[in-house]
């Protein structure tokens, strides 16, 4: 009876040693590969939300000093806060009307100048039937108030006026994100101050176009009337460093807003 030699069974030790060797290799790169991967998305992110925070600024800075009279809408100005007249929708816009904190009211004389009144400002509410006496015809669902001081005796029926409240915007330090900057807008007459946009670079500023220069200027226009425009140095940052980077991810962005009606 014959019987067959069996092969050996299992993995010899050299074997199983060159299949480890193999298998570090590929975990090793396959895990550098991962690291990689994760760094770029972190840092992609980072990116993407630097360039968020000035997109945002932008817009809700844009929406208010498209709104400032050119002569006399900047109250303060400095390289990182800036004080302006922002008229509004009143009193119709019940919204609004809550949310304000009025300062005071302009007016449009005959020579298409506006006129600011903001020392001892009282609002009241009153009756439609004054402006029916005075044959003034009401808003539907408006809201109807007095004024005091009024307009003065020069001005016409059907002068234009608007409320306008002082708004101040500032780059200072954050209280979301820890050692960056904030821009914070600060209603004056009221205090209510909020943040919001963050995070920014201490660099972060406003600039002044004046006069017919081409360029903007670091320093305030004097006077501020002469000033036709401002420029927003908005440099932004991540809120945190990428993975495997000591440094945050930054993002800058340069834009204006010129005043209208402004001839010079």
């Amino acid at each position: 009876m014959r019987t067959r030699a069996r092969g050996p069974l299992g993995f010899t030790l050299i074997e199983m040693m060159i299949a480890i060797t193999i298998l570090a290799f590929f975990g090793t790169a396959l895990t550098k590969i991962l690291v990689v991967q994760t760094r770029l998305f972190s840092k992609a992110a980072a990116q993407r939300g630097t360039r968020s925070v000035t997109r945002s600024a932008m817009n809700m800075i844009d929406s208010d000093l498209r709104m400032v009279e050119a002569t006399h809408g900047i109250v303060a100005a400095g390289s990182q806060t800036l004080t302006v007249r922002v008229p509004y929708v009143a009193p119709v816009d019940s919204t609004v009307w809550a949310t304000a904190g009025t300062t005071g009211y302009a007016w449009k004389d005959t020579l298409n100048v506006w006129n600011f009144t903001e020392t001892g400002l009282t609002i009241a509410s009153t009756s439609s039937a004054v402006c029916t006496a005075a044959s003034i015809t009401t808003l539907t669902n408006g809201k109807t108030v007095s004024v005091s001081p009024g307009l003065p005796a020069g001005a016409v029926q059907g002068t234009i006026m608007l409320f306008e409240e002082q708004v101040k915007y500032e780059f200072k330090n954050s209280s979301a994100v820890p050692g960056a900057y904030g821009l914070w807008r600060t209603i004056v007459s009221t205090g209510a101050s909020n943040e919001i946009v963050t995070p920014f670079t201490s660099t972060a500023a406003f600039r002044y176009y004046v006069g017919n220069a081409d360029t903007s200027q670091a320093s305030p226009p004097s006077p501020l009337s002469s000033a036709r425009g401002i420029e927003f140095t908005l440099n932004a940052r991540s809120v945190n460093a990428p993975e495997g980077s000591g440094s945050y991810q930054t993002s800058s962005l340069t834009t204006a807003v010129f005043f209208r009606n402004r001839t010079n």
